[in-house]
C-alpha cells in the first residue's frame, strides 16, 4: 500500500541538513520520491510500508527532531 507521508523536522536548517535527512529516509525500505522544503521544514515522501513510527528513530539517529508526522 502506498502512503503519502509528511514530516516536520526540527533542526533542519540548510541544504546539508536536508541532504542528510533525505539520505537517511532513502535507507528505509519502501521510501521513494522524497521532497524537502527547508522554509517550512516539511519532508514529504511516498512510503510502501505499515509502521510510521520507524521515522521517529531515523530522524533522531541523525541528530534532528521529528516534530510532526502525518499521512496525507
Amino acid at each position: 500500500m502506498k502512503r503519502n507521508v509528511s514530516l516536520i523536522v526540527g533542526g533542519m536548517m540548510c541544504k546539508h541538513c536536508a541532504k542528510r535527512v533525505e539520505d537517511a529516509l532513502y535507507e528505509v525500505k519502501g521510501v521513494s520520491k522524497v521532497n524537502i522544503c527547508l522554509e517550512t521544514k516539511e519532508v514529504s515522501f511516498i512510503f510502501k510500508g505499515e509502521d510510521l513510527s520507524v521515522f521517529n528513530n531515523v530522524i533522531e539517529e541523525i541528530g534532528y527532531e521529528l516534530l510532526k508526522i502525518e499521512e496525507k
